[in-house]
C-alpha cells in the first residue's frame, strides 16, 4: 500500500483489528485516545490516515454512502 485517506472504521473489537492493521496491513499505532477506545494508525505518510474506534456490540453508524480509497504500487488514481 502507497496511500490512505483519512478513514475511519469502526470496530468491534480495537486489539483485534490493530493487529489486523499493523501485522498485515503494515501501518504503524501512533497513539490511542477516548481511553484507549481508539487507535491512530499510520502508514507514514501523515500523523494518521486511519482511525479506529471500538464499539462493542453497539449499532454502527448509519448506512449510506462509504468512501474509501487505498492506492497501491503501480496504480493510477482517477477522479
Amino acid at each position: 500500500m502507497t496511500e490512505l485517506g483519512h478513514v475511519v472504521f469502526y470496530v468491534r473489537d480495537l486489539d483485534k483489528s490493530v493487529a489486523f492493521y499493523t501485522d498485515v496491513v503494515g501501518l504503524g499505532v501512533k497513539g490511542r485516545i477516548f481511553n484507549n477506545r481508539a487507535a491512530l494508525l499510520s502508514g507514514g505518510r501523515s500523523h494518521h490516515e486511519l482511525l479506529l474506534i471500538q464499539v462493542g456490540d453497539a449499532p454502527g453508524p448509519l448506512s449510506g454512502r462509504r468512501i474509501a480509497s487505498i492506492t497501491s504500487p503501480g496504480s493510477r488514481r482517477t477522479p
